[in-house]
């Protein structure tokens, strides 16, 4: 362990003694990131449910640098824990739909990580994650594309996911398409596969960077 993750190790003991709010108070001005992602792992490893209640309510929160601190939190813990999260993802998908910013980001990469396990727990909100693909923000939509491959993974859901995923093949700016189509090959049947054979095809004589052409060309040999 290096010595700044030490000194960011021992500064966390303190921080982690404290309410919630207080504690993301302190990690504002954490701009390394080092005392925040100590704290993350102490809140995940405790697994305390009042805690993450305090974290996700801090994404609310009218003063932006809490919820800036709080959002980086969130993406932290549900890198480690997903799971303390399934008690609050209607709470998790309001901030999706009137959010902004990284509290919208950091919501949905908590969604995705969830999605990956529990893709049950968001199917009911498919319609909200699908919206946030047409949104401008990109890592928005990196985490909206991983949440639909989820959910599409579940036959009563597969049909509107799968539709959803292609589109968004199709129209994708090109340097998300090749994880794009990595991310959607391993969800994709016979049903959807000439259709996303076609878009690929037809997409790949405008690129141009021999990386994302070997990249959408191995998934095309898979499909």
């Amino acid at each position: 362990m290096d010595q700044r993750r030490q000194i960011a190790q021992l500064e966390v003991h303190e921080v982690t003694d404290r309410p919630v709010k207080a504690a993301l108070a302190d990690l504002a001005s954490d701009a390394d990131q080092v005392r925040t992602r100590a704290y993350a792992e102490r809140l995940s490893d405790s697994g305390d449910a009042e805690s993450i209640s305090a974290l996700v309510i801090c994404l609310r929160s009218k003063d932006k640098q809490l919820r800036r601190a709080a959002a980086h939190v969130v993406g932290e813990v549900a890198d480690r824990r997903p799971d303390l999260f399934l008690p609050h993802v209607p709470a998790l998908i309001e901030i999706v739909r009137t959010g902004s910013g990284p509290a919208v980001w950091e919501s949905l990469h908590a969604l995705a990580d969830l999605a990956r396990h529990d893709p049950t727990a968001l199917a009911p909100y498919r319609d909200t994650v699908v919206a946030a693909l047409d949104g401008p923000s990109v890592i928005a939509r990196d985490n909206a594309v991983r949440i639909l491959v989820g959910i599409a993974a579940l036959r009563s859901e597969r049909a509107e996911a799968m539709l959803a995923l292609v589109q968004t093949l199709a129209v994708a700016p090109v340097n998300q398409l090749p994880m794009y189509a990595e991310l959607i090959a391993p969800v994709v049947g016979p049903e959807e596969a000439d259709d996303v054979r076609r878009i690929l095809i037809e997409r790949l004589a405008s690129i141009t960077q021999p990386a994302k052409i070997r990249r959408i060309e191995a998934v095309l040999r898979k499909l």
